[in-house]
């Protein structure tokens, strides 16, 4: 299943690492650092550009078949390994909504699925 957090842009729901709101994450010096270093390193999408993000989604795209993600170290030799395999998207959307949305193509009982109930008198 894939999460829309707007614009057109999907998100494949099995690589999600989380969903962040950006007005209380972004308090702590880290999650603004570990921001800004991703996006100097290129790694941040933005759904909306013209809108304010209101959470953002640190996620593992979906890799080529065959070829494992590299998922670097935390600090200073994250630089040097190479480019994360993470990435981050921003949202205009609130993270209460986005976490709404996850695995709502899951959320049907089996009964109410076309020819999911067999036992009819």
């Amino acid at each position: 299943m894939y999460l829309h957090v707007g614009n057109k842009k999907n998100i494949r729901e099995s690589g999600i690492i989380g969903i962040f709101d950006t007005d209380n994450t972004t308090v702590s010096g880290i999650t603004r650092g570990f921001l800004s270093d991703a996006e100097k390193a290129g790694i941040v999408d933005n759904a909306d550009e013209y809108e304010i993000p209101k959470s953002f989604v640190v996620y593992v795209p979906e890799k080529p078949r065959g070829k494992q993600p590299y998922l670097p170290p935390c600090g200073k030799r994250r630089q040097k390994a190479g480019k994360p395999a993470f990435r981050v998207c921003t949202s205009p959307l609130a993270p209460a909504s986005l976490t709404g949305r996850v695995g709502m193509g899951t959320a049907l009982p089996r009964d109410n699925m076309p020819g999911g109930n067999t036992n009819e008198s």
